[in-house]
């Protein structure tokens, strides 16, 4: 791998500096990896009945479509059960060959009155950061490059302390998160820029029509209308977002209010739309998968290529076929979820 990569930087290299037209796309496909709220570790093995439809799905899925994707791991369990879990996971994960970096969610092992990044002082935020990237190195025998804060909820100190803790990538500016204390222009870019010396590859955001609002790029919360049109828009980088729990369907996005998620189910619809994402981003768009440790050296050295400088907004048409299909799926989300509650006797 690292002589194929070798040899994609030269070449990358002489056709910026040949002036040749660049036809190059890369896209991430990236796996917040936790135990979120979840009973039993739902959040990262997916359980139903005998089946498995978390991360082990996950990474037996990337490997028969033959793609690196990068697991963005929350390390911060406090009691023997959760660490086991998290051990696990990242056993797991290394086990398949794909990227492990760390996800922050601290409160378990910090401050359980205080979930989110931005909330610690940087002085804080570096014994987090160094942290979690020990334990991961202790578990993987790889220290971590790149962060993403839970909640999407970092700030200015976040990037000057993963500065100090030697990371060198963040993904953590989201234009759909609303609880970030970064500057409020940083959230208008999309592709790669340099803040406090880190490089920020956001997840890919894009504006709707009806309502105007901005959207990001998930498995679970977006209809293919919207991601053909984002794909096909041949973004220099798109980061595609999901969760160890992407694919498991759950009871607590009802039409009708339902307070239980205790019933889960495999969730075909989000699998066959992940299956078509990579599908056409790769067949039909020509993207190239790869991890966030792989790419590094790339858009560093030529950043001024990857960055871009507005949102992507979809046009009436796509936005009025991504509306119809929107209305369909809660519709479809809350009777299966009826369903699943009445044959459980709940």
């Amino acid at each position: 791998m690292k002589k194929l990569m070798r040899k994609f930087n030269q070449s990358f290299d002489r056709r910026v500096h040949t002036g040749a037209n660049l036809m190059t796309h890369f896209l991430f496909l990236t796996v917040d990896t936790e135990l979120s709220n979840l009973p039993a570790a739902q959040g990262l093995w997916g359980k139903v009945g005998a089946d498995e439809y978390g991360i082990r799905f996950i990474l037996d899925l990337f490997k028969r479509v033959d793609i690196k994707g990068t697991f963005f791991v929350d390390v911060f369990g406090n009691n023997q059960y959760d660490i086991k879990a998290q051990h696990k996971a990242c056993d797991l994960i290394l086990k398949y060959g794909q990227d492990i970096q760390l996800h922050t969610h601290p409160a378990a092992a910090f401050d359980q009155n205080r979930p989110q990044m931005r909330q610690y002082t940087f002085e804080e935020q570096v014994e987090i950061l160094e942290f979690g990237a020990n334990r991961i190195k202790a578990w993987t025998g790889t220290r971590p490059v790149a962060h993403r804060a839970g909640d999407w909820a970092g700030n200015i100190d976040t990037l000057r302390a993963l500065k100090t803790a030697g990371f060198k990538i963040d993904s953590s500016i989201c234009a759909w998160g609303n609880q970030s204390d970064f500057p409020k222009h940083l959230f208008l870019l999309s592709g790669c820029y340099l803040v406090e010396n880190i490089l920020k590859i956001p997840p890919t955001c894009y504006y709707r029509r009806f309502p105007n609002k901005i959207k990001k790029l998930d498995v679970n919360g977006c209809v293919w209308p919207e991601v053909k049109a984002v794909l096909s828009s041949k973004q220099n980088i798109v980061v595609q977002t999901l969760h160890s729990f992407s694919f498991l369907g759950k009871n607590n996005r009802p039409l009708f209010k339902i307070p239980s998620r205790k019933i889960f189910w495999p969730d075909a619809k989000a699998i066959k739309n992940c299956r078509l994402f990579v599908d056409f981003a790769r067949e039909v768009c020509g993207y190239h998968f790869l991890s966030f440790r792989e790419a590094a050296g790339v858009i560093f050295k030529n950043i001024n290529y990857f960055t871009q400088k507005k949102l992507y907004r979809l046009n009436c048409a796509t936005d009025f076929a991504a509306n119809f299909c929107r209305v369909f799926d809660i519709c479809h989300h809350s009777l299966k979820s009826l369903l699943m509650l009445s044959l459980n006797g709940i």
